[in-house]
């Protein structure tokens, strides 16, 4: 069997539902929607995280650089041992960003020489020393 549409196409019965579904049937499915979207992206943005690599450039106008002025930023890294090149990345995201943080991590699995604490002590006087 077909139905025809009033510009007199004919249509097969299968692709013409009976009857529409019921609102709370379309809001669940909307919903059901929007929490797989939302998981999908914090997924995504918790294991594929958008990493600049270094050098970076400062903001091209001066109404991004005034709006990275506003925001904090983290260096996160093991610092075993610190070196010049976390102090220059440090100087560099504290000149364009308002606030910076040095998270020093550590890994159960492998041997530090030296504390976290006495890691984090050397960056800070290195960053210090670097003025």
């Amino acid at each position: 069997t077909s139905i025809t549409t009033p510009t007199g196409l004919s249509l097969p019965s299968v692709l013409v539902p009976d009857e529409l579904p019921d609102l709370r049937t379309l809001c669940l499915f909307t919903t059901l929607i929007l929490v797989v979207a939302a998981t999908a992206w914090l997924y995504l943005r918790l294991y594929n995280p958008i990493v600049h690599p270094y050098p970076w450039k400062l903001a091209p106008t001066s109404a991004q650089r005034l709006s990275d002025k506003k925001k904090k930023v983290v260096l996160a890294g093991s610092y075993n041992p610190p070196h010049r090149g976390h102090v220059a990345m440090l100087e560099y995201l504290a000149e364009r960003y308002g606030e910076v943080i040095a998270v020093v991590g550590m890994n159960p699995n492998k041997k530090y020489d030296v504390t976290p604490q006495q890691r984090a002590d050397f960056i800070k006087t290195m960053v210090q020393a670097d003025g």
